[in-house]
C-alpha cells in the first residue's frame, strides 16, 4: 500500500479550490447552505476535476490494492462515511492528522458562516479533499467479476484508512488477488 500525503500543496491547493467553489455556490448569502450533500457535489462540473486530481495524486493506483486506475471505473471513496456518528468521527480525528487538520462533520459546518478561502482550514467531510481517495472497481483482468473489496459498499463501517499513514508500506502486503493482510499480525488500529 503506497502512503497518500493529502498535503502536498500541488494536489491539496487544488481540491480544495474545487471544494471552495462547491461551497460558494451551495452558500445562501448570509444564511445557510443549501444542497451541501454528495449527491450535488457528484455533479460533473466538479466531479470530473476530483476524478483527474486525485488519479493523479494517487499515480494511477486504487488507494487499497495498487491496481492501476488510469482508464478504469474508479469510485470516489470516502475515508470518513458520509453517515457518520460522533464517535467514529472522533476515532478518524484522533488517529489520523490530516483528517484532524482539515476535516468536520459535515452535520457541524453547515450551520457556519462562508469565511474566505484563505481562513478555512477545515472542510464538509463529505466533500473534503482530505477525506476522498480513488478506489478501483474490484475487477481484475484475469477476473471479470469482483475478487477484492475495493470498492465494496461498507456502508457507515469504520474503515482503517492505512494509506493516510506515512508507514503504510512496512504494515500491509497483497496476495495476487489484490487482497491485503498485516504483515505485522495487527489488524486492530
Amino acid at each position: 500500500m503506497r502512503y497518500i500525503n493529502k498535503e502536498l500543496p500541488v494536489f491539496k491547493e487544488k481540491g480544495e479550490a474545487i471544494v471552495y467553489r462547491f461551497l460558494t455556490e451551495a452558500y445562501v448569502e448570509g444564511c445557510h447552505y443549501e444542497g451541501l450533500d454528495y449527491a450535488n457535489f457528484r455533479k460533473p462540473e466538479y466531479r470530473k476535476e476530483f476524478d483527474s486530481l486525485l488519479r493523479k495524486e494517487q499515480y494511477n493506483l486504487c488507494c487499497y490494492c495498487m491496481r492501476n486506475v488510469s482508464s478504469s471505473a474508479i469510485t470516489l471513496e470516502h475515508i470518513i462515511p458520509r453517515s457518520c456518528n460522533e464517535e467514529n468521527y472522533k476515532y478518524y480525528r484522533t488517529n489520523f492528522r490530516v483528517l484532524h487538520d482539515h476535516v468536520v462533520l459535515n452535520d457541524l459546518f453547515k450551520t457556519a458562516p462562508l469565511k474566505p478561502q484563505a481562513e478555512l482550514t477545515h472542510y464538509p467531510h463529505i466533500v473534503a479533499y482530505a477525506n476522498l481517495v480513488v478506489s478501483c472497481n474490484g475487477i481484475s483482468e484475469e477476473n471479470s467479476r469482483e475478487c477484492c473489496m475495493c470498492s465494496g459498499p461498507r456502508g457507515n463501517e469504520k474503515n482503517v484508512p492505512l494509506m493516510l499513514l506515512p508507514n503504510c508500506l512496512e504494515q500491509v502486503g497483497y496476495i495476487k488477488n489484490g487482497k491485503m493482510y498485516s504483515i505485522n499480525g495487527d489488524n486492530n488500529r
